[in-house]
């Protein structure tokens, strides 16, 4: 499977799939070079360092909060 956002591809062994509960909050794709010469996208899942230095391509969902808030605060930024 390949992914348009993966970035540098890495060699290293199989990787097992992250948990919806490792990746809800934000991942970043990357390629990665399995042993027998394939190259496959795997799902890496943010960490708090991460969010701090975010990277292109990072995946961070919004929740229903976030977009209400982006929502309101642009009716009020556009009425100034």
């Amino acid at each position: 499977m390949s992914h348009p956002s993966a970035s540098s591809t890495q060699t290293a062994p199989p990787v097992e799939e992250p948990t919806f509960e490792q990746v809800r909050r934000g991942y970043r794709w990357r390629s990665v070079l399995l042993p027998d010469g394939r190259e496959v996208s795997v799902q890496v899942p943010l960490t708090p360092e991460d969010f701090l230095n975010p990277q292109e391509g990072d995946l961070v969902p919004e929740s229903t909060f976030h977009a209400t808030a982006t929502i309101d605060l642009h009716s009020v930024l556009r009425l100034s």
